[in-house]
């Protein structure tokens, strides 16, 4: 390969450096996953526990790879935009080869904790080569991220893999086996490659647009487009509450608070998240009925706690949504601050922050009688366990992000990273977790009460320090 093809490729892999907020945020949570695999571990040795060290560092490797990857090729579909897929030469083909040996350095990586657990080299490789491929698949197919859930069921409940994968060890062999299931990833992986990268076109065109207004998803979950139909179809169903509520203020004159709230968008409608936490209660009842009986308490008890943390998520996502939806809307508050329906100047700040924080509290009293309805079916009986209460308790300080001066806010900024938020708090759920299998008992309803003492006492200060300020919608105008 000439110097000029070293130096092309060098600089297609730098653009995943060179876009800092990105590449800033990527290591903040990689060091933040590193070090709570090590606190985990720690935890687990002060308790005289053994530390599963093989299982932490593979479950290190196991978000940490697929999360670079997963920046790398949203990067890099970015830069094979449709007109440049077929103006500049070679742009496609050198992204792809690219991709190609980040794919394949994946599989390598993923597959040695896999063969040091469990050993078996060979369906090691093929694991690791088929959870790279996954990646791949979800970078251009988001739906195809429900795949492992809609197939581990039926698959775990017919037993295919336990009568499979014997069949295939006995006939031919590990070695062979592990050949073959190669050739067919690569099969698969070549056809993938040109799905992801397409060379232009019409679907290429609409694909990219879609692409691009979904930029800021990772950021506000709230306001992402639809990737299916049915996706759509919920969307406009979350939507529905928020439009019927804007409709009914509109005609009959709702209150100065109300109103100022409809300026901040859909996503600053507590109902939309409400109804989310609902449902994603009813699905999780119905996986634990599934599951009851038919896996070990332990791994019962873990599952209910790893569904009541997903639950939970509705109330980062509501913070995301208002925070995002202040900057986003500034144009329609102008044009609200207008209207006779404005509050006046001196009471912006008072009803604005009195109308976020009943949403945050309104979220968080549904996401905590989800918890409940969860907590009901692990223990069999009515009750609240102390670890569950923490859960809930440790997301009362994001109140604290949503008074602040919006007035100041620049028109490009975005509200916190959303994996910033979510992904501190579900290595605190994981320490907090090893806690609880090593049984050793903590006084968690106590200590729930004084992280949320001191949370109120927070949002005290930041409440006092905003009536203070000049009103801080419009957002941005005081921007420099």
């Amino acid at each position: 390969m000439s110097a000029t093809g070293w130096t092309a490729y060098r600089q297609l892999l730098l653009q995943v450096f060179r876009e800092e907020t990105g590449y800033r945020m990527m290591k903040r949570v990689t060091w933040l996953l590193l070090g709570g695999v090590l606190l985990i571990m720690a935890v687990s040795l002060y308790f005289n526990k053994s530390s599963p060290t093989k299982g932490l560092l593979a479950l290190f490797l196991f978000v940490a790879v697929p999360m670079w990857c997963g920046i790398f090729l949203k990067n890099a579909t970015a830069q094979n935009r449709p007109e440049y897929a077929v103006l500049v030469p070679q742009l496609r083909t050198r992204l792809m080869r690219l991709t190609t040996i980040l794919l394949i350095a994946s599989s390598l990586l993923l597959s040695v904790p896999i063969a040091w657990i469990f050993g078996a080299p060979g369906y090691a490789l093929l694991a690791g080569g088929a959870m790279s491929l996954y990646i791949l698949f979800i970078s251009r197919y988001q739906w195809a991220g429900f795949f492992p859930a809609l197939i581990a069921l039926p698959v775990a409940k017919t037993g295919l893999a336990d009568r499979l994968i014997p069949a295939l060890h006995e006939d031919l062999g590990q070695a062979a086996t592990s050949v073959l299931g190669c050739v067919m990833l690569l099969a698969l992986g070549a056809w993938g490659l040109r799905q992801v990268f397409p060379q232009g076109g019409d679907a290429h065109w609409a694909w990219f647009k879609r692409l691009c207004r979904n930029k800021d998803a990772a950021r506000a979950p709230a306001q992402a487009l639809p990737v299916t139909r049915l996706g759509e179809w919920w969307q406009a169903k979350r939507a529905s509450r928020y439009q019927v509520s804007l409709r009914n203020d509109s005609r009959d004159g709702g209150t100065p608070q109300r109103m100022m709230m409809y300026a901040l968008g859909p996503g600053a409608h507590p109902a939309t998240y409400i109804a989310s936490g609902v449902v994603n209660t009813m699905v999780a009842l119905a996986v634990l009925a599934v599951a009851h009986g038919r896996v070990s308490a332990s791994v019962f008890v873990v599952m209910g706690t790893v569904m009541q943390c997903s639950v939970l998520l509705i109330l980062m996502m509501y913070v995301q949504g208002v925070v995002d939806g202040a900057i986003r809307y500034r144009t329609e508050q102008a044009i609200f601050f207008l209207s006779a329906s404005a509050p006046a100047k001196a009471q912006v700040n008072r009803l604005l922050a009195g109308a976020m924080l009943r949403g945050f509290f309104m979220v968080w009293l549904a996401a905590l009688v989800c918890v409940c309805c969860i907590d009901f079916v692990i223990q069999g009986e009515v009750g609240l366990r102390g670890f569950s209460f923490m859960l809930a308790i440790l997301l009362l300080p994001l109140a604290c992000k949503l008074p602040r001066d919006y007035a100041v806010a620049q028109a490009t900024d975005k509200s916190t990273s959303w994996t910033a938020v979510s992904v501190p708090y579900m290595i605190v759920c994981n320490v907090l977790l090893s806690l609880v299998n090593a049984r050793y008992q903590l006084p968690w309803f106590w200590l729930a009460g004084v992280i949320a003492v001191a949370s109120l006492l927070a949002l005290y200060r930041r409440w006092r320090k905003l009536l203070a300020l000049p009103p801080v919608m419009p957002a941005g105008r005081l921007a420099v």
